[in-house]
């Protein structure tokens, strides 16, 4: 016997890995795109703006002709647009016979938007001393040009003449006119025309010979013109015929006239006419 062979050594496999085609489906490329700029955001709604916007002021309270007694104390109320939060609008009481403020109060206006129909109110009290006659309660604010005014009654005395006491005065100017403003026409109730009409009438001692006139409907400003004169010298009074043109209402409207000056010093009113009842038909 022969020794017994060694174990046979079977060869090691080799293993070969080859990697699988990898299926399109699997895989995807990215692209990096460049990083876009938030877009900016603009507000959808513009400021308040003031242009176009048309000054207007009433009187909404008392009523016309309201009677009280002397020594009362009236609370005036009105509305106003165009006028900025802060300002004053000038409301006083006046005798009708001279047009000389014997009371007199500020309203103050409080407003977030200039646009809007803004509510003002003040007081004024009647003088103890004053009764049984008629006063004018009027509100004003220079600035824009704006006026208006009402009548109220008063129960009590008489409302006395004021006493002249003796005095040295000064001879006036031959120029120095006291300031005035007539309108021969319209008439009062008069029928005119919204598209023309023509205003006819005398004034005079008002600065640069020229003054405003507003129209009014219910008691609201819905149109404005001015209006100049000539005179042959300064301060003097001339006649005037203007045509007022393209009246901003409807035919069977009852409107009213005023016309009104203001001084340059001051801004007060200088001269104003009373209201002159029309209807546009």
């Amino acid at each position: 016997g022969q020794p017994p062979s060694p174990p046979r050594q079977l060869p090691t496999p080799t293993l070969s890995l080859t990697p699988s085609p990898t299926p399109a489906t699997a895989t995807s490329t990215v692209t990096a795109s460049p990083t876009t700029q938030r877009p900016v955001v603009v507000p959808t709604t513009a400021p308040v703006s003031t242009v176009g916007v048309t000054p207007l002021l009433t009187i909404t309270g008392p009523g016309i002709n309201a009677t009280f007694n002397a020594g009362d104390v009236i609370s005036v109320t009105g509305n106003v647009q165009g006028v900025a939060s802060g300002q004053s609008i000038l409301v006083e009481l006046l005798l009708t016979t001279s047009a000389s403020a014997i009371a007199s109060n500020n309203a103050v206006v409080q407003t977030n938007d200039i646009a809007a129909l803004t509510r003002w109110q003040t007081t004024l009290t009647i003088p103890a001393n004053l009764g049984s006659g008629t006063l004018r309660i009027r509100a004003s604010y220079a600035q824009a040009g704006l006026a208006q005014g009402i009548s109220v009654q008063v129960v009590g005395a008489v409302i006395p003449t004021p006493t002249i006491a003796p005095t040295f005065t000064s001879i006036p100017s031959p120029t120095a006119a006291a300031a005035f403003i007539r309108i021969a026409s319209p008439k009062s109730n008069e029928i005119i025309s919204p598209g023309s009409f023509t205003l006819v009438g005398e004034a005079g001692g008002i600065f640069e010979n020229s003054f405003t006139l507003q129209i009014f409907v219910n008691g609201q400003i819905v149109a404005q013109y001015p209006v100049t004169y000539s005179t042959q010298e300064v301060g003097g009074s001339g006649r005037f015929s203007v045509s007022i043109d393209k009246v901003p209402v409807q035919p069977g409207t009852q409107a009213q006239l005023y016309a009104v000056a203001f001084s340059p010093r001051d801004g007060s009113i200088l001269t104003e006419t009373s209201l002159i009842p029309v209807t546009f038909r």
